[in-house]
Order: C-alpha cells, then structure tokens, then sequence
C-alpha cells in the first residue's frame, strides 16, 4: 500500500513537472514569435518608428488613431510616441498575451472593452498627457490645443456626452494656447461626475477655471437654444 502510495505521489509530481514545462515552452515560442514580428517591423533594430508603427497597424488591421493603438502603448510604456523599442514591444505582448497579428487582432475587442472600465481609462488618460507631449518638437511643460484636442479625442470621445460640446468650447476660447496637466487629469474627473446634462456639477467643487468657464459657456448654449426654441 506504502508503494501504491509512493508511484501516485511520483505519478503526481511527474505531471506537474510535465505541466510546468509546457508552459515553459509555450511562453518560449510566445516571446520568439513576438521578437519575430518586431523585427520585421524594426528591420532588425531594437526599435521601430513610424514607418514601423504604420507597417503594425497594416498588420492588426487598426489606424493610427485609434484607442486600440494607445492602450497598447500604455501596456508598453512607451516612453516616445511614435516609437517602440524591444522591451515595450515585448512588455505590451506579454501583458495581453499575444504574439503575432492575428492573435492581437482576435484580442482588439477585449481591448475595446477594456477601455469601458473607468478605471483603467482613468490610467490611459493621464498616460496619454506625457505620452502625447513626447510627439511635441517644443519643450514646454504643458500641451499645445491642437495636440490636446487630437488625443482627447482619440480616447474620450466616445466615452463622454459632452466631449462634442467640451471641444466646441475649448476651440472657441481664443485665450485658452495650451492645456496644463492639471487641466488635462481634472477633465476626466469632471467628465465622470457631471453627468449628460451638468447635473453633477456644483460651483462649490475646486475645479480648474477652464472647467467653470466651459460650465458657463454651457449654460449659455442651453439657454440661447431655448428662448430660440421658444420663439
């Protein structure tokens, strides 16, 4: 019985042994695979630029543009938009547990969703601050509106009611050049909690001024287009 009970013991031990090396070799061939779509995207160089980040969106399937392509990004932690080096590239792929375009293109609506967590997309949002001023060929500290407006725009646009009325706002606001980082981490804070109609907003709360401005300029919309409905 003591012998039964040392061959099930040994059986048991053998196929965990077994497991762990299956695992072993299929990280293995994950982490091959991924090096060997990088290098075809970086000509075999420890980095890739935008040629290489045009040749990956060909290859997933996905614009520029889009949010798929700054989530990943922030898997990396790309430190240069526009730029992967061999351990971003490599970091992102193992994060989502990917390898080669068609299983990232099987994972892009998981990805999609992922973006509905708040929480996560309240980790791309500031991401996307630093990330975004990299592209910038100036070197001041805050972002310039049109560079602003663009990424917003990639990530919030769907995700927030107002973002439409927030950009029409933001456009027409001759003295607003830049957004600072405050402005830019309060946006989505404030986008959260106002609501589709400013019900969540009080002018009690410590917001940026630009977020006042945008609550008035709001109110100012909502009221001329009633008294216009009106008549």
């Amino acid at each position: 019985m003591m012998a039964r009970g040392r061959r099930r013991a040994q059986s048991k031990k053998n196929e965990n042994t077994n497991k762990k090396l299956k695992v072993e070799n299929e990280k293995k061939k994950s982490i091959k695979s991924t090096e060997e779509w990088f290098y075809t995207l970086s000509d075999g160089g420890n980095s890739f630029g935008v040629d290489g980040v045009m040749k990956f969106c060909e290859d997933v399937n996905v614009p520029p543009e889009d949010e798929v392509l700054l989530l990943f990004s922030f898997y990396c932690g790309c430190d240069q938009m526009g730029r992967f080096t061999r351990d971003e590239f490599c970091k992102g792929m193992g994060t989502i547990n990917c390898s080669n375009p068609t299983t990232f293109k099987h994972y892009i609506p998981t990805l999609r969703q992922t973006l509905d967590d708040k929480a996560v997309l309240k980790e791309v949002h500031r991401f996307a601050y630093e990330f975004a001023k990299s592209a910038m060929t100036t070197s001041q500290k805050s972002l310039d509106k049109a560079t602003a407006i663009s990424m917003l725009t990639i990530h919030m646009r769907k995700r927030w009611p107002l973002f439409k009325q927030f950009i029409s706002f933001f456009k027409q606001k001759t003295d607003a050049k830049i957004m600072t980082k405050d402005q830019w981490c309060s946006l989505f804070d404030f986008a959260m909690v106002i609501g589709d109609n400013m019900t969540g907003y009080s002018d009690e709360d410590a917001w940026p001024v630009l977020l006042d401005e945008f609550v008035e300029w709001y109110q100012e919309q909502s009221s001329d287009g009633a008294e216009t409905t009106s008549e």
